[in-house]
């Protein structure tokens, strides 16, 4: 092997560092080979593939909850590459909301109309007249 490297981070849209995000490599080049095993990123969302074959690569990126990515690069010995990933969250299916009736202040309307006569200065007369 040349030595190359390839090393990179992975972002969400706020430039949050993404843990755990696999990270596999393709080899472009004709005659080279990348590894067959996909790394995971750490806790500040970093990933390093060393000792590559010089050539072209392919670096794909995948999160729960976030769109998937790719972008080629060359990695040389005197050039090592550098790939940052800024992934994007699925957006979630929103529910469709319900219109509720306006609640009413207080419990029974007779008694609010009442109420609000008594406030207001009105006369509230009980019983019946002869």
């Amino acid at each position: 092997m040349d030595g190359s490297t390839i090393r990179g981070l992975v972002l969400d849209e706020q430039d949050w560092p993404i843990e755990g995000a696999s990270v596999s490599l393709a080899a472009l080049s004709p005659g080279r080979s990348a590894p067959d095993i996909a790394q995971l990123t750490n806790g500040a969302g970093r990933f390093i593939w060393s000792d590559l074959d010089e050539g072209r690569y392919e670096v794909s990126v995948r999160a729960v909850g976030f769109h998937p990515a790719s972008a080629q690069t060359y990695a040389g010995v005197l050039t090592p590459a550098r790939v940052d990933f800024h992934l994007t969250r699925v957006s979630q299916p929103r529910r469709p909301q319900v219109e509720r009736p306006a609640a009413r202040s207080g419990g029974d309307p007779d008694e609010q109309v009442t109420s609000e006569l008594g406030e207001g200065g009105g006369d509230v007369v009980e019983g019946s007249h002869d």
